[in-house]
């Protein structure tokens, strides 16, 4: 027959001192069922959560007012789009990233560049 696999953590589980389980110190303390709900509906925990494109426009307009949210701001979108704050913080983190990735390409190029894209576009 089919056999589940089991799940190893690729974290080993702290307990807190309010005894709930943490996985990492920042903000994952499942002390909100909702989290843990939404993540005992996920089939596969190691699977690469994508943002539909309604999602990642709700994420830019918060980004856009803060690119630091803090952890009530994380949950607060976390409920707003039913996912795990923790992926909503990896989000942020890639988005920054990215933002400064961008910033720092358009700073490098010169008039040439620019006139090329738009002979090529």
């Amino acid at each position: 027959g089919k056999r589940t696999p089991t799940i190893i953590p690729l974290n080993p589980t702290k307990k807190s001192s309010n005894g709930s389980v943490c996985e990492d110190e920042e903000d994952d303390c499942f002390s909100d069922s909702f989290e843990a709900e939404l993540l005992a509906l996920k089939k596969n925990p190691r699977e690469k959560m994508r943002f539909n494109d309604e999602d990642v426009a709700i994420l830019d307009e918060w980004f856009e007012k803060n690119p630091y949210p803090d952890r009530k701001e994380r949950k607060e979108i976390g409920k707003i789009l039913m996912v795990p704050s923790k992926n909503i913080r990896i989000w942020f983190q890639n988005k920054r990233v990215k933002s400064k990735e961008h910033g720092k390409l358009l700073s490098k190029t010169t008039k040439k560049d620019s006139k090329k894209k738009l002979a090529s576009s």
